[in-house]
């Protein structure tokens, strides 16, 4: 083999292994970053595993807390048709206003939220009149979680003729289970369990 045969053949060789590094290289920083980013997923993974273990308490309460007001039972006080939510939700806002001693300016009912998965909203509102104290008393009594009712907007300002007095308008919601087969999303009267609708510890 000439000298210059030999120059082409060391030539080539030097290509070839540095193509061949240049590949490897390649393919060694592909896996390098797949595993990276398979190393993250992971631990992201335990990480939510360990914030939704941390959590497990606060959503035992929960649990807890539905399972004696039996919410889903089928005599449950919280199971009723919409019109009767609606009505029950309007006449309570309207008694205790009356009982407070505030003047009711206008009142009446919302459309109905129907889109969650196990509960519904009634919604009513009012606008009323009257002192302070009289005032703080009613939206005391129209906020209760334990009836699965509270105040979702309100807007105070003081009259322009009688500053002792308050004009104050409110939207209250009352949160029920619906009765009818036709008032669910899905057709389905079966009870959800409690813990179908609080956040899954699952991943």
């Amino acid at each position: 083999m000439s000298e210059r045969e030999q120059k082409l053949l060391a030539l080539l060789l030097v290509a070839g292994l540095i193509i061949g590094v240049m590949f490897g290289g390649k393919f060694l920083m592909e896996r390098y970053q797949r595993s990276s980013a398979k190393a993250e997923q992971v631990k992201n993974e335990l990480n939510t595993r360990q914030l939704l273990m941390n959590s497990a308490e606060v959503y035992q309460d929960e649990i807890s807390w539905l399972e004696q007001l039996q919410v889903f039972e089928e005599k449950s006080r919280f199971r009723k048709p919409s019109q009767v939510a609606e009505t029950e939700l309007q006449t309570f806002a309207r008694d205790q206003a009356i009982a407070a001693g505030l003047e009711i300016k206008k009142q009446g009912v919302q459309p109905a939220d129907k889109t969650g998965a196990h509960f519904h909203r009634a919604k009513a509102e009012f606008q009323v009149a009257g002192s302070e104290a009289s005032l703080y008393r009613w939206l005391d009594r129209l906020n209760s979680p334990r009836d699965f009712r509270t105040l979702t907007y309100y807007r105070m300002y003081p009259q322009r003729k009688d500053d002792t007095k308050i004009d104050c308008t409110v939207i209250v919601e009352l949160w029920y289970v619906p009765q009818s087969i036709d008032e669910l999303n899905e057709g389905d009267l079966e009870s959800p369990s409690i813990d179908s609708i609080l956040p899954s510890t699952n991943i």
